[in-house]
């Protein structure tokens, strides 16, 4: 284990390194080629990157019945388990529909059939290139081939995603988001991460918006959320390295019908796999009360030093 931890910290060490020397050559190519450096941070924010799935994610495959959602097997890969009505597991940038999979067990013991799937360009789905966009425009396409949909649970940006997809007209009865960003906050940290000049980081929201439609302002999830009758669960933790607590707060403030539950000492990937949140989500889906959850989660240092080493909270 000590030579893992070791191994971990000159592996950041690199990473730091790198990082800086990029920043350094996006804000002089930024400041001397605005729009070309704009046109290469969307193409490197639109690529995802795909990680290897840990073991247990192949043991909630099991059982599970495989399909396409889309066109044929051009569409992307989708599992199901269970009968009832339909709940769908959203997942997040660079994640994979199994990294919910703790949740289906006791979703289907409540009664529901509960899909998932990888989203364009991630896990085992086809494509290099994907976007906010992309993921609602697959919660939409899952609407329309499995049905009435009764729940819907996203993590991180698979939550945003739904609550897009459900103003562009999926009827659903309850939601739960777990760990959710805005992505109106998005552009800021792209910018950030890659040491973007103003002028590029214009330039970006001006490429997004004739790209899309939409400004990333307009598809803000705090200002989209006010119109969602439904009961929201959001479940987060407030030293979320990767989603600012902030932005939960801001939704639950917005929301006509929204809890707000803080967990401590989970991040942003552990939160997916504690025993409290589970059955909280499961809770609310199944359309009971949700009770506080424990502020305090207790970790093994194995667990700890585990996650710490892959670099994933």
């Amino acid at each position: 284990m000590a030579t893992e931890t070791r191994t971990n910290v000159r592996t950041k060490k690199r990473t730091t390194v790198r990082s800086a020397m990029f920043k350094r050559s996006a804000r002089w190519l930024g400041e001397h080629f605005p729009e070309a450096t704009a046109s290469l941070a969307l193409a490197a924010w639109f690529r995802p990157r795909r990680f290897d799935p840990p073991r247990r994610e192949h043991y909630w495959k099991m059982g599970a019945l495989e399909f396409h959602i889309g066109r044929g097997t051009h569409g992307v890969r989708a599992w199901s388990w269970g009968q009832g009505p339909t709940v769908l597991l959203v997942h997040g940038w660079e994640g994979r529909g199994m990294q919910l999979g703790g949740f289906v067990q006791p979703l289907v013991d409540a009664g529901f059939r509960v899909v998932t799937w990888d989203a364009p360009a991630h896990g085992n789905s086809p494509g290099s290139r994907a976007s906010l966009f992309s993921f609602a425009d697959t919660v939409l396409a899952a609407a329309r081939q499995l049905g009435p949909i009764h729940g819907i649970v996203g993590h991180s940006m698979g939550g945003a995603a739904s609550i897009l997809a459900l103003q562009a007209g999926v009827p659903v009865s309850r939601v739960a988001l777990i760990a959710p960003g805005d992505p109106a906050r998005a552009g800021e940290r792209v910018a950030s991460a890659f040491g973007l000049t103003d002028e590029v980081t214009e330039a970006m929201a001006r490429s997004l918006r004739e790209r899309f439609g939409q400004s990333l302002a307009e598809v803000s999830t705090a200002r989209l959320i006010g119109r969602i009758d439904a009961p929201v669960l959001i479940v987060h933790d407030r030293g979320d390295r990767y989603a600012d607590f902030s932005d939960a707060e801001a939704m639950a403030e917005a929301a006509p019908n929204a809890q707000l539950v803080e967990v401590a000492s989970l991040g942003h990937h552990r939160i997916l796999r504690d025993a409290d949140v589970i059955e909280a989500v499961a809770t609310h889906i199944a359309g009971k009360p949700v009770d506080v959850l424990p502020r305090g989660v207790c970790m093994t240092q194995d667990d700890l030093l585990r996650d710490l080493h892959h670099g994933r909270d």
